[in-house]
């Protein structure tokens, strides 16, 4: 038999009642995160980095998917290895550094899914992508990415299968594909300098 209790006239579960208190000790100090289920987060217009630095330090284990995109005030250079769980991340147009982006890669390894176009502030200078292992999909389009720095993805991203370089200057000399094996789409729409090189050793090209 379930337990009621009384309450302004109504007869409310218990259990429900201690749900709700349990759940609003969790995450009432984040009052600008909207947390979903199975792990999907998503941060408030008015978000700050100390929300989102509070979020990846006592929630970061519960967290699968999150959503940052737009949020060009936030720093992103933050403690991430709470967040073992991490499948999928989306930073697009925001002011995602080098120095952030290396804490990701180095502490999120269940990594799926990075979206990290528009990020104009990115160099991808000595990154390390070698724990990258389970990662399919990667949005790079419109960002500053050169040859070296492609290479090392597909060097240590050999899961990859979704791969968007649209918009991008790179010169596709000397690129070795070989363990980009399960590579199925590829854009490379609008890449000025992409020309008519033999591609041996590419997957097939998606240009639209």
């Amino acid at each position: 038999m379930r337990e009621m209790v009384w309450g302004g006239g109504l007869f409310v579960n218990k259990k429900y009642i201690l749900f709700a208190l349990a759940l609003f000790a969790c995450f009432g100090g984040f009052k600008d995160i909207n947390a979903g289920e199975d792990g999907i987060y998503k941060l408030k217009p008015k978000a700050t980095t100390e929300d989102l630095r509070k979020l990846v330090t006592e929630q970061g284990a519960q967290i699968v998917e999150l959503d940052l995109q737009g949020y060009t005030r936030l720093n992103f250079d933050l403690d991430w290895s709470n967040c073992k769980k991490l499948k999928k991340i989306n930073f697009f147009a925001t002011q995602i550094s080098d120095a952030g982006l290396r804490n990701i890669l180095t502490n999120c390894k269940a990594l799926e899914e990075l979206h990290l176009n528009a990020c104009s502030d990115l160099e991808f200078k000595n990154l390390d992508w070698s724990n990258c292992k389970k990662l399919q999909t990667l949005d790079l389009s419109s960002t500053k990415i050169s040859d070296a720095g492609l290479q090392e993805i597909l060097t240590n991203c050999e899961a990859l299968e979704e791969l968007d370089l649209s918009w991008n200057k790179l010169e596709f000399k000397n690129l070795d594909w070989s363990n980009c094996k399960k590579l199925k789409k590829l854009n490379l729409s609008e890449c000025e300098n992409l020309d008519e090189r033999p591609r041996s050793r590419k997957p097939k090209i998606s240009t639209h």
